[in-house]
């Protein structure tokens, strides 16, 4: 008997299957089956409708390909104008069998943030479907990555119909984009890798999208991909290998894996398979093709496929490793392709570079192509000559093929022998000079001497070099290491000169001894280049990081030394202000940390640390939070051995919650860091301080601002004591005044404190360049307001003239600038000068962060005053409304983690 033909990919078949499903659900589930089979529809129908309701069965709602019949008239284009949670619904944008999305914007701060708002038809018909899908989309929330859109809110309507909301993404999708750019294949292989990288984020979290497609990457004007509708994706449960779904069960048969062709387990290798189609789709215009004649067999090889292009690239890419590639990814056999989009990744970026790929088999001939692809010139004669070999020996190679194994397996053996036993041996030398260096050191600390003879922290360093430099006391790269690890001693201990001459003579050592291991350079080039560090010295620092890089990088994974290296190199970026430059050397070192288990305790600490401060100082306050939030996931569970680092990311991470605008959450963090600061610390202590100050920007933003200045006046004064200062000359604390006077609108005050501000930072001036902006401002606005018009201008030139560098980049600054120069300008009567200086300032608006919204609402009080004063009154009655709705969306309770989105 012939078998019927697979109809999985035919629409008609889906959307009846689905409908009749939708139609069986509402039946007790004990008469389910018996009405499936006297339903009156196609055998294919049936068999489909089958499947979907086996898994619309499972124990979640939402872990079931919920079927999709005709949505309710209450669900259809009838909304607009209706507000669900902080949304207000202003047009439909799209509709299916499963949902609808609207257009919607924000009634709340951030007010006007523009969203895509999706209602879903079936996926909470009880209230348990409900409570699951309200916990499964606070999962989602977690993804924040550049390359998805953030789901910013969820909930459920009145009349129980659930919804969420997500970043409104402007682009066309992927495929379009590729072929109205005409796009070569390397181009479009990079698009798909930003494409993997999203991906790869969610896996990390344990959540697999399922439906990847190119109507859910859109790529914006910018170039950038974005992955869209995560709302029906899977979470993987936390330590178990069953998978949770979270979301609608739906996907796509055309770029579907066969697993969910086939009711089988969903894991991130089904994501994958979604990702080959979508390469394949991009590469050669069209989904995998099947054979007809066995729709359930392997896809057709790519490289047949290709082999009817005209694109010759294209035939010789397919023909290669990108078809190798490809054929992974689309293995029917989920255990046989990339088990991850980070691998994935990985081979396309090798493929990229001309480096081997794990889709190839480990062969030397396949290697060697690799390696003549990267040096033709050095490999020429090689494989010349190899060629040559191969020819002349033809003959005899039938016979000799056995014994020419084993003897290769043999050197092989023999070599691997030698090197372990040479290595074992120095590092065994090693570990004896070492430990008798060790033992030497500390003989003079035996009990049987005197109490006052013990030498001192001092003498034993002093001893210590003394028998570094000594050659007898072991080869040079053990005599380094000594001299590094005694000259970080010295730096800690403030003795830089010394430990600057120690680490000089470490370097010089480890450089002169041809058979050192380069990781002992390495760690002292690290030494010296932070000591480098500062103004004067980042150059040089650059330049040795630069080379301990050189002195550890080899073929295969980069090493946990080379790792540590590129973690300093974009440290050195963010403190040079290339913060963007850091952003992505340390997200590339987190992408790497993710796939190791050798990496040192505390690395992806310190790694999470860094990024979390980048991208807080870069004012990209969602992507700080997902890495704070990270970070103190980790640092929790090791509070009890380290206390200060906790609380120290639990006061940097309610910063950040301040500016997104999550009050409550932000006030709760303060408060546990205080107790834990109050416990750690009698005396004053800077961490403490910034504690303080933190809250007082928080007190600040919800209008409290006697308390802010309590905190100003506490925070600043610990902070002077705890660094020897004066208070009453601490420049910040006159900062810290002006900026609440400022927000609390206390014009003379204000101007007071910025005098004093200038007056004391003006001699440090280059090192705090930001803050001069600001007083600046500050002065140039009080000056035109009295109608010194000239003082104004000529504060308002120096400012910009400060602002005009890299490392000013702060967006409230910039803005704050433009509105200073509006101030002037209409103080002296320019109106339309004054309007075109607030547009100006209006372009920084999309950044600021929700929390920040009380200098949009000062600007636009302005804007309504000078529209009043040009005779436009609807004008200014409509900016004097939106000032207030900013201000009294600060003003609202926070008693929620606020999901955010980027600013």
């Amino acid at each position: 008997m012939t078998k019927p033909a697979d109809t999985t990919d035919d629409p008609g078949h889906w959307q009846a299957a689905m409908a009749l499903v939708g139609r069986l659900l509402d039946l007790p589930e004990a008469r389910r089956l018996q009405a499936l089979s006297d339903a009156e529809a196609p055998e294919e129908v049936r068999r489909l409708a089958s499947r979907l309701l086996v898994a619309a069965q499972r124990d979640s709602i939402l872990d079931a390909p919920l079927p999709a019949p005709p949505l309710p008239e209450h669900l259809g284009g009838h909304l607009a104008g209706r507000r669900l949670g902080r949304w207000l619904l202003v047009e439909l944008l799209g509709e299916g069998g499963m949902a609808v999305v609207y257009r919607a914007r924000s009634l709340q701060a951030p007010v006007g943030q523009p969203a895509a708002l999706k209602l879903l038809s079936m996926a909470a018909a009880t209230a348990a479907g409900r409570a699951r899908f309200e916990r499964e989309i606070d999962i989602l929330v977690r993804l924040r990555h550049p390359g998805i859109a953030p789901v910013l809110d969820a909930g459920v309507a009145d009349d129980g119909t659930p919804w969420f909301a997500m970043s409104l993404v402007e682009g066309i999708d992927i495929a379009a984009w590729c072929r109205e750019q005409g796009l070569g294949v390397p181009q479009r292989v990079e698009l798909l890798l930003q494409v993997c990288d999203a991906v790869a984020h969610a896996h990390r979290h344990l959540v697999i999208h399922r439906d990847i497609k190119p109507s859910n990457v859109m790529v914006d004007a910018e170039g950038r991909a974005i992955l869209l509708d995560f709302g029906i994706s899977r979470i993987l449960a936390e330590g178990a290998a069953e998978i949770t779904s979270t979301g609608l069960y739906a996907f796509t048969p055309r770029y579907a894996a066969p697993e969910q062709l086939d009711g089988g387990a969903i894991t991130t290798a089904t994501d994958v398979y979604s990702l080959g189609s979508l390469l394949h789709l991009l590469l050669l215009g069209s989904a995998p093709q099947f054979p007809p004649s066995a729709p359930h067999a392997e896809c057709i090889d790519p490289a047949t496929i290709a082999r009817r292009e005209s694109d010759r690239a294209l035939r010789k890419a397919l023909a290669g490793d990108l078809g190798a590639i490809l054929r992974k990814s689309l293995a029917r056999d989920a255990g046989l392709r990339y088990q991850g989009a980070a691998e994935l990744a990985t081979d396309l970026r090798a493929w990229r570079d001309g480096h081997p790929v794990t889709a190839h088999r480990d062969s030397r001939f396949y290697r060697l192509g690799r390696l003549a692809a990267r040096h033709r010139l050095a490999s020429g004669l090689v494989i010349a000559l190899t060629i040559s070999l191969v020819t002349g020996i033809a003959a005899f190679a039938w016979q000799a093929e056995h014994a020419t194994r084993e003897a290769e397996a043999a050197l092989q053996a023999k070599a691997e022998a030698d090197a372990s036993r040479l290595n074992t041996a120095r590092a065994l030398e090693r570990a004896n000079v070492l430990n008798r260096f060790i033992i030497d050191l500390f003989s003079a600390t035996q009990p049987d001497r005197p109490l006052n003879e013990l030498p001192t922290t001092e003498e034993l360093l002093e001893i210590g070099a003394a028998r570094a430099r000594d050659p007898a006391s072991g080869p040079p790269e053990v005599r380094a290491q000594m001299l590094t690890v005694i000259s970080r001693i010295h730096g800690r201990r403030a003795r830089r000169e010394i430990g600057i001459a120690l680490v000089d003579e470490a370097i010089g050592l480890a450089r002169s001894d041809a058979d050192a291991d380069g990781e002992v350079l390495a760690r002292a080039l690290m030494v010296r280049a932070d000591y480098a560090r500062g103004k004067s010295g980042n150059t040089l620092a650059a330049a040795l990081l630069d080379e301990a890089e050189r002195a550890v990088e080899g073929a295969g994974p980069p090493s946990p030394t080379l790792l540590e290296v590129r973690l300093e190199k974009a440290l050195l970026l963010s403190n040079t202000g290339r913060i963007h430059e850091a952003i992505e050397a340390t997200g590339a070192l987190l992408a790497e940390a993710g796939q190791r288990t050798d990496l040192p305790d505390g690395f992806l600490d310190l790694l999470l640390s860094d990024q979390a401060a980048n991208y807080l100082d870069a004012q990209l306050h969602a992507s700080a939070y997902e890495h704070f939030e990270e970070l103190l996931a980790l640092r929790r569970q090791q509070k009890d051995g380290n206390l200060l680092r906790y609380t120290v990311s639990l006061a940097s991470s309610a910063l950040n919650l301040l500016h997104l605008g999550d009050f409550a959450e932000a006030g709760r963090r303060l408060d546990e860091a205080q107790r834990h600061y109050d416990s750690l610390f009698d005396a004053p202590n800077s961490y403490r301080a910034a504690a303080r100050l933190i809250r007082a920007m928080l007190l600040t933003r919800q209008r409290r601002f006697d308390e802010a200045l309590a905190e100003v006046e506490a925070g600043n004064r610990e902070w002077a004591l705890s660094t020897g200062s004066d208070p009453a000359e601490f420049p910040f604390l006159a900062y810290s005044r002006m900026e609440v006077m400022e927000a609390a609108g206390r014009a003379e005050q204000t101007e007071a404190e910025a005098a004093r501000a200038l007056a004391l930072f003006t001699p440090m001036a280059a090192d705090h360049r930001n803050k001069m902006i600001k007083i600046e401002s500050v002065l140039a606005q009080a000056a035109c307001r009295r109608g010194e018009v000239e003082t104004g201008s000529a504060l308002i030139a120096s400012a910009r003239a400060r602002a005009d560098v890299p490392a000013a980049r702060d967006v409230i600054l910039l803005s704050g600038l433009e509105e200073a120069q509006a101030n002037c300008l209409a103080a002296a009567g320019r109106l339309d000068g004054a309007l075109a200086a607030l547009d100006a300032a209006g372009r920084f608006d999309a950044r600021y962060a929700p929390g920040n919204a009380q200098d949009l609402a000062r600007r636009a009080a302005l804007r309504a005053q000078l529209l009043e004063a040009a005779a436009d009154p609807a004008g200014a009655t409509a900016w004097t409304a939106r000032a207030q709705a900013l201000l009294e969306g600060l003003e609202l309770p926070h008693g929620r983690p606020w999901p955010p989105s980027s600013p």
